[in-house]
């Protein structure tokens, strides 16, 4: 059954670049007469780099030319000097525009526009309220993007429901109702679809708990139920 699952929705699966411009404080000592008492006259010495971070998502609606995708907010949430870059299954590009952001449930959503009647691959959204633990559970994601390994499809169990008050560093999301799953989420997964056996999105892979940064069998999905409000 993974197989038809598959077929019928990897290809609604995409590849989100997001490049910015941030500034950040220059450590103090690489300039001459950057001390403490230059910076105490004069506040911290900032520079500007180009950030590229990379991740996952998946479209669930398509209006006319407007086509929805749901991602995580920490995906997509970088600056607002940003350019965010969908690229489909077929390789096409587009420039997205972010249409709502959520860092409470770390849920967002952006948009592309596509050419007159083209039809793209849509993800039916199903419910998580009724999950049980070891209803079988298909990730598919962008792991390590920048390798080129896209639309990777992983397989496993629900682990837990409901898992709350986990912290992932300083933009943790305040409202936490996880679904935990076995199968291999990894960087760059981030945004992608959680999967139930009849191909709905039951979940947007979001975190994972881990000691050497890659997959341990420990990942988080926020539960569609949450997305869909």
């Amino acid at each position: 059954p993974f197989v038809e699952v598959v077929r019928n929705v990897r290809e609604s699966v995409v590849h989100i670049q997001v490049e910015a411009e941030v500034e950040t404080r220059v450590p103090q000592g690489r300039f001459p007469f950057d001390d403490d008492l230059f910076r105490f006259f004069f506040g911290p010495m900032l520079e500007t780099r180009r950030s590229v971070s990379v991740g996952s998502g998946f479209i669930f609606r398509q209006d006319g030319n407007d086509v929805y995708i749901l991602t995580n907010n920490h995906v997509v949430d970088l600056s607002e000097n940003q350019t965010i870059t969908i690229t489909l299954a077929d390789k096409a590009k587009y420039r997205a525009d972010v249409v709502g952001l959520d860092p409470m449930t770390d849920v967002a959503i952006i948009k592309i526009t596509v050419p007159d009647n083209e039809q793209v691959s849509v993800i039916p959204l199903g419910s998580s309220e009724n999950l049980e633990i070891g209803d079988w559970a298909i990730a598919i994601g962008n792991p390590f993007g920048q390798l080129g390994l896209d639309r990777t499809v992983t397989v496993g169990v629900i682990s837990a429901t409901s898992r709350a008050s986990l912290n992932f560093g300083e933009r943790s999301p305040i409202y936490q109702d996880y679904i935990q799953t076995d199968a291999a989420i990894n960087p760059g997964h981030s945004g992608g679809p959680l999967l139930n056996i009849r191909g709905e999105a039951i979940g947007i892979n979001a975190a994972i708990t881990s000691t050497s940064g890659g997959n341990i069998g420990i990942g988080f999905a926020i539960p569609i139920d949450l997305a869909r409000k």
